[in-house]
């Protein structure tokens, strides 16, 4: 329980800091690096929308590229998506490091969640892997400033919970918080999501708040990729689509100047945390 409380006290005294006056709303995107429709959409998400933070996948197949377009961008807030699922039906990815305890029949990276709880993974290849997916962010990326996880790696679970806090405290860079708090529409239609952040903005609370999306373009890659839960392979590339149209809106934009919502990353919290 000593790491669990490790995380909940880095994040508690961020959480503290902001008090209730202004409105501080850190914009986090996911999952960059996994196409190349999600590395354009996320560096378009940071120029001409809200977002200041965005998580990359070290492993998947496009790092590199994403990897070029952050140090092009150094204003954009960098956090290591730590990673250990392979969600998508008919594209995959493996980990960084030589371990079979963390793999399916084919060698990649297992689909859900619950497959990570079920699994018999051996600690110390995942504390390798994840220490080999951080080694290359900082290789690549130089303004990485904390970690998260993909598809919320379930830091519940005991043996991911202590390596997680132990690399936190190893790389001196804090976990990401708003996993339990933060707004999203991950369920919402395409035609209302723009609708949600709307609402999201136009009731935010006082203090420090965290909106969570997945920015990607509608193209012939997305439409490409079919996940699990999707009923056709265009759905995905609908839906993160219309997350980047909704966090470029100028309405979305119009809000925030209007409420005087102000906008951080991570980085940014932290600093103000320390001060």
């Amino acid at each position: 329980m000593k790491y669990l409380f490790f995380i909940t006290a880095v994040l508690l005294g961020v959480l503290c800091s902001f008090g209730q006056g202004d409105s501080y709303l850190v914009v986090r995107g996911d999952d960059m690096g996994f196409c190349d429709a999600a590395n354009q959409a996320s560096i378009h998400a940071y120029k001409k929308g809200i977002m200041k933070s965005i998580e990359v996948i070290v492993p998947a197949p496009k790092f590199y590229e994403a990897a070029a377009l952050l140090r092009e961008n150094p204003g954009l807030d960098v956090g290591v998506h730590l990673c250990l699922t392979s969600e998508w039906d008919n594209y995959k990815w493996g980990p960084l490091t030589n371990a079979p305890s963390l793999v399916d029949s084919n060698g990649y990276f297992v689909s859900t969640e619950a497959d990570l709880y079920t699994a018999t993974m051996d600690e110390a290849e995942i504390k390798n892997e994840l220490k080999a997916q951080i080694d290359m962010a900082l290789k690549y990326i130089p303004h990485i400033s904390h970690l998260s996880t993909h598809m919320f790696l379930p830091i519940t679970d005991k043996r991911l919970n202590k390596i997680c806090s132990e690399l936190s405290q190893e790389y001196n860079l804090p976990v990401g918080f708003g996993t339990d708090y933060a707004g999203n529409f991950w369920t919402d239609e395409p035609d209302k999501k723009e609708d949600e952040l709307v609402h999201f903005l136009q009731n935010i609370k006082p203090g420090l708040n965290v909106f969570i999306m997945h920015p990607a373009l509608n193209n012939e890659e997305t439409r490409a990729i079919l996940g699990r839960g999707h009923d056709a392979n265009v759905r995905m590339a609908i839906h993160r689509q219309a997350v980047t149209d909704a966090i470029t809106s100028d309405l979305v934009k119009s809000i925030v100047q209007e409420r005087n919502i102000k906008l951080i990353s991570y980085a940014d919290a932290y600093k103000m945390e320390k001060k």
